[in-house]
């Protein structure tokens, strides 16, 4: 540099150090120690990386800040760091982060994974003083021994190709990155190479006591003779700070060009050529760091902790400032500029010209608590005190007004005066109106919703409205209508009223919200539709259209736009804006309840009162942030435990409770940063979190989903593309597509085995129906053939020997003898005939059944075979009689006969026993022979049994093995079938055969009942 190119400011700061304001009450300083989370009060570095995080260096630890929240990583807890002792920061073009440290090296922080390198890996030595990044992109770390460059994983010796870099001095000074200084002067890295510059170029000595750069890249060089000089770009600016006393911190200029810096003296700032002074308790050492984060913030790190210098958005007049007292209720702008306050046990205040004038009743006051103020057209000032009633004051005198002139009451809550001139006064008993000197009152008698009048406003339309303990009032045309929770307010507490520009009227309450009347229509905003508060105690528009709202924790403000967005259903919920303390207030508790609880002066200023002076706000001078905060998910736990942060988040089988941490990084009153999230593909809708930063899905379906967290700043500026991550939830095997699948295919395959098989099946009892109903056809024609034929050879031939032997008789004349003999053998023939008859209807239909019943039938066949053969017959039959049904008694009785007539017919038996046994519903039949037996099929056994239950047959096949038996058999298995029974048989050849026919007798009670009610 040469002395062409530089610029030099050399300030005269006697004077203004001398002209300098003690200006604390122009910041708002917060402190984080160990109290708050710090491993160690003392820090030595400050970095806010490209995410928004801001870390700190300590002795103890590196933490991690996200503006409530400090996060500490040290060997103890942390995989890849082997030591405790941080000492700087730097950021990398790639986003990543280096440590340096005293005695472990240099550390890596990138893709959430710590790595550090040491001597092992190159380093020179493990303390390292720098780090820094070339032209080139390599990283280049800076220690006692020398410097050395990053190549891939390793560390490599460097040095400029200008200049030896071998003496071990060189950088004792970290605060310089690669610049440094010696006894030959300052040697200032440019990224490439060193230069070099002596008091040839503008400095005063070489006597050098500070090097510093600071995050803007400025390079701070300080000399013992009391000057600090800038560098940057190639110019310098020389600063002379011989009276600030003692030594000066490493300074940094702000986003608006001031500088600060530290000394002796406290904390500096110069802006504009004038020095202002900060008294602070700094710590002996100072502070070591000066930071600007992205929002404008200054950080100073020091040894006794971290703290935050924010510029207050409001300013507090107080005791100190010259109010009689704390505690402040009206607050009024006359017409002159003046700004009245009522101050509480304190009399009137006035303040003009940055000068406070009180009033008390030692200057003519009433009373020493004022609660009401108003200015009339002619410019008398009215006061309304508690229990002394109304005060009109002008030119320093006062004028008392009483209940005897009128008053409904000597406690003034609020006073007004409308277009017309006419004044309107506000007690605790109802609304006085002035009239000739003299006030006429209304009360709840004549109509008023309730006697406790706190506010008054006369609308566009000469409408007068009263907020009241009881409700809305306003009064038309000598009547009132009166409003209520009943009709749609949200609180009859109201406190303040206001009319917009477009004629809609705003109704505080208490506690009950905002209100809005419209068109004869409520809208009310409470903290669920996003108020700050359910206290509006005053409601003020800058002229941004903002409503400023005052409460017992603040003021507020809210956007008119979004309130009429929400009334017009545009918009589902609000933002409010809440400042307090931390803004610059000494009480956050407002006052409300008289008239004016706050007011907004011709400056545009606005002044509310509180329970420690009056709070004032220049809405112009409060900047909106407009950067929407970084997002970013912390940490991910499943089934309890944290999972890392890489690729899809996997909850597998058996695992539940998904749990995502996500932070917002915004440092301007990061505790009203407001959050939402949504899991896509189960949350339809955005889950409005408020201040949580933590989710929690207890259970999830299978599937992939999508987690979406956003965030907003307290000016309401939302990062509508917040943080993202993947979620895949695996089934169990069991729900999984394949083996679905594989289930799925498989109860196919068996529905089509089972349905093929259940074809088959019927196939197969169809075609053995269709043989059954064959063998019946050809069964039935035999029996019409058979009784076709006895017909013929029996009855027949009988009835034409009857008719031949009438014949005859009748051709012959003979004696009578021969006539009786004929006449016999015609009865013989006849009764022959009538016999056969009578078995041909037996076997059509058992005569026997009509006329003896089933028990007695069952015995007539045994005794007339009995009669007929050698067969020796042996029955024990219990009463059977009336527990079937005239079909079940037929069917019974075939299945008797046809068994019987097969032991005559095939059994070459000698003796028979028949057994009919009832126990209760069941009857079971038993017919044994001593015959010959027979073989039944081998595939059954000895014993084959036929029964019809929940199925038709036992199987399709079943007839079909019985072809080879015998029509009778057939049919005995059919009429059983047909009887719900179970008939089994068992022979064998030699041994005779045993049918057991098993059935259960039906519930004919409902016949019988039937039968009597007939």
């Amino acid at each position: 540099m040469r002395r062409a190119r530089q610029t030099r400011s050399i300030l005269c700061l006697l004077v203004l150090v001398l002209s300098a304001d003690k200006t604390s009450a122009q910041y708002q300083f917060d402190l984080w120690n160990t109290d708050n989370g710090l491993p160690q009060n003392s820090i030595n570095a400050i970095l806010q990386t490209k995410d928004g995080y801001l870390w700190l260096t300590t002795s103890d630890g590196l933490v991690r800040f996200d503006g409530l929240r400090f996060t500490v990583f040290n060997k103890g807890n942390t995989k890849g760091i082997n030591s405790n002792r941080f000492n700087l920061l730097f950021e990398a073009r790639d986003g990543s982060l280096w440590v340096g440290t005293d005695d472990g090296g240099a550390t890596h922080y990138k893709d959430h994974r710590f790595t550090t390198y040491t001597t092992a890996d190159g380093l020179l030595d493990n303390w390292v003083w720098a780090i820094r990044e070339n032209a080139a992109g390599h990283i280049l770390v800076v220690t006692r021994l020398g410097i050395v460059q990053m190549n891939e994983k390793n560390f490599v010796p460097w040095k400029p190709e200008d200049r030896s870099m071998d003496r071990r001095h060189e950088w004792r000074h970290r605060f310089g990155g690669l610049s440094f200084f010696d006894t030959e002067g300052l040697h200032l890295f440019d990224g490439q190479r060193f230069k070099t510059y002596t008091t040839r170029d503008g400095l005063a000595s070489l006597n050098f006591t500070l090097l510093s750069e600071d995050q803007n890249g400025i390079m701070w060089i300080g000399i013992k003779e009391g000057h600090f000089y800038r560098f940057k770009d190639g110019r310098m600016t020389d600063y002379d700070v011989t009276v600030l006393g003692g030594p000066i911190s490493p300074p940094h200029e702000d986003r608006n060009g001031a500088v600060w810096l530290a000394s002796a003296g406290g904390l500096k700032h110069l802006q504009n050529g004038v020095w202002s002074s900060y008294d602070l308790k700094l710590p002996r050492e100072g502070f070591t760091t000066i930071y600007e984060d992205r929002e404008g913030n200054i950080w100073l790190a020091s040894g006794d902790g971290l703290r935050r210098l924010r510029m207050q958005t409001i300013h507090v007049y107080t005791t100190r400032d010259g109010l009689p007292g704390k505690i402040v209720y009206p607050v009024y702008e006359d017409g002159e500029g003046s700004v009245w306050m009522g101050i509480w046990h304190e009399g009137l205040s006035r303040f003009k010209d940055g000068v406070f004038t009180n009033y008390k009743i030692k200057d003519g006051l009433s009373g020493q608590l004022v609660m009401s103020l108003c200015e009339d057209r002619e410019g008398y000032l009215w006061i309304g005190t508690q229990d002394h009633g109304l005060n009109r004051f002008k030119d320093g005198q006062f004028t008392h007004y009483t209940m005897d002139d009128g008053l409904a009451n000597a406690n003034i809550s609020s006073i007004y005066e409308d277009r017309e001139g006419t004044l309107w006064v506000g007690t605790f008993s109802g609304l006085s109106r002035s009239q000739d000197g003299k006030f006429i009152s209304y009360k709840p008698k004549d109509g008023l919703v309730e006697g406790t009048v706190q506010v008054i406003h006369e609308d566009r339309a000469g409408n007068l409205w009263l907020g009241t303990l009881g409700g809305l009032s306003c009064f038309r045309n000598g009547r009132f209508t009166n409003y209520t929770e009943q009709d749609g307010l949200s609180s009859n507490h109201v406190r303040s009223l206001y009319e917009d520009a477009s004629g809609t009227l705003w109704i505080g309450t208490s506690d009950g919200g905002l209100n809005r009347l419209k068109d004869g229509k409520f809208t009310r905003y409470t903290t669920n539709e996003g108020l700050f508060n359910n206290g509006v105690f005053q409601i003020l528009e800058d002229s941004h259209g903002y409503f400023w709202m005052s409460c017992n924790l603040g003021i507020y403000r809210v956007s008119r736009q979004e309130l009429e967005d929400f009334a017009a259903g545009r918009l589902r919920s609000i933002t409010a804006t809440a400042y307090g303390k931390k803004d610059g207030m000494l009480d956050v508790e407002c006052n409300g309840g008289r008239q004016p609880a706050g007011w907004k002066t011709r400056d545009g200023r606005l002044w509310f009162p509180t329970q420690d002076g009056v709070a004032v706000i220049d809405p112009e001078a409060i900047p909106v942030n407009q950067q929407p905060p970084p997002v970013v998910i912390e940490n991910v736990k499943v089934a309890e435990r944290e999972v890392p942060l890489e690729g899809t988040i996997e909850i597998r089988p058996g695992q539940e409770n998904l749990e995502v941490r996500y932070t917002g990084l915004s440092f301007v009153n990061s505790e009203q940063l407001k959050f939402r999230y949504k899991l896509v593909g189960l949350d339809e809708n955005w889950v409005e979190a408020g201040a949580q930063r933590v989710a929690y899905y207890r259970y999830l379906p299978p599937g992939r989903y999508m987690f979406t967290v956003l965030a907003a700043n307290r000016d309401g500026i939302w990062n509508t593309v917040g943080a993202s991550l993947r979620v895949a939830v695996y089934p169990p095997f069991w729900r999984t597509w394949w083996f679905l699948s594989v289930v799925g295919l498989s109860l196919v395959g068996l529905a089509l085995l089972g349905s093929r098989r259940h074809v088959r099946k019927l196939q197969r009892e169809q075609a053995a129906q269709v043989r059954f109903s064959r063998q019946l056809i050809q069964s039935q024609e035999y029996e019409r053939k058979r009784i076709a034929g006895e017909l013929h050879d029996g009855l027949g031939q009988n009835l034409l020997v009857i008719k031949n032997l009438a014949l005859f008789g009748l051709a012959r004349k003979n004696s009578q003898d021969a006539a009786q003999a004929q006449l016999g053998e015609i009865s013989t023939t006849v009764s022959e005939a009538i016999e056969e008859v009578r078995t041909i209807a037996r076997n059509l239909r058992p005569y026997e059944l009509d006329r003896l019943g089933l028990t007695l039938a069952v015995e007539s066949i045994m005794t007339r075979i009995a009669g007929s053969s050698t067969i020796k017959f042996a029955s024990q039959i219990d009463p059977i009689d009336n527990i079937f049904s005239h079909e079940a008694e037929i069917n019974l009785y075939r299945i008797v006969q046809e068994a019987v007539n097969n032991v005559v017919k095939h059994s070459e038996a000698t003796a028979v026993s028949i057994t009919i046994k009832r126990d209760g519903s069941q009857v079971v039949i038993t017919i044994r022979d001593n015959g010959k037996g027979f073989a039944p099929d081998t595939e059954r056994g000895a014993v084959a049994t036929w029964s019809r239950g929940a199925t038709q047959y036992e199987s399709g096949s079943d007839l079909m093995r019985l072809r080879n038996l015998g029509f009778g058999l057939t049919g005995m298995i059919e009429r059983v079938a047909m009887l719900n029974g179970k008939l089994s048989m068992q022979s064998s050849p030699g041994q005779g055969t045993t049918i057991r026919v098993e059935l259960m007798a039906p519930d004919r009670s409902w016949e019988q009942q039937e039968d009597e009610s007939e």
